[in-house]
Order: C-alpha cells, then sequence, then structure tokens
C-alpha cells in the first residue's frame, strides 16, 4: 500500500493500479467482476477518468469516511447522496 501511495503522490499510477483499485471498488460494493472486465470499461475522459475515480476510491476508504468533494476533479460541488441517481459504475457496461 505504500508503494501504490507513493506512485499516486508522484503521479507514476499504472493503468494496472487503477485497474485493481477499481476492481477492488467494484467488488466491495457487491459486484461480481474481474479485474480483467475492467481492463476493457471506458471512462468518460479517459485515463484522466480512471484516475479520478481512483482518488475518489482511496478518499473514501482512507479519509476516514469523510465524503469526498469533486471540486477538486471537476469543478462541481457534489449533491447528498440522497439526490443523487444511482448509476451505473461505468455507462454502457451494465
Amino acid at each position: 500500500m505504500l508503494s501504490l501511495a507513493t506512485r499516486f503522490e508522484s503521479g507514476r499510477i499504472t493503468s494496472r493500479d487503477c485497474m485493481r483499485i477499481i476492481g477492488a471498488g467494484l467488488r466491495g460494493g457487491g459486484h461480481d467482476i474481474a479485474n480483467e472486465a475492467v481492463a476493457s470499461m471506458q471512462a468518460e475522459n479517459g485515463a484522466a477518468g480512471f484516475v479520478a475515480i481512483v482518488a475518489k476510491l482511496l478518499n473514501a476508504t482512507f479519509s476516514g469516511g469523510a465524503p469526498a468533494s469533486t471540486a477538486a476533479t471537476d469543478g462541481k460541488k457534489s449533491e447528498p447522496s440522497s439526490r443523487r441517481e444511482r448509476a451505473a459504475p461505468f455507462p454502457g457496461t451494465t
């Protein structure tokens, strides 16, 4: 975990790191999905979109429970979860 955090902080996160983190997040959320299936998914904004997803997952996992603000990644404030619609993790994949 320490080497992953070091790579992420220095901007050297790999596509394999992203695939594994997103796969773990999806499985933790109840989706039965293999890392190989995650590798074939697409995200809005391409690789930058995947990195944003990874940042949000890591923040949600290690921030002590405080919800992540999306202001740093897309300039929009997040709405309370009661207002958000539950969408598929990646549009077009479910």
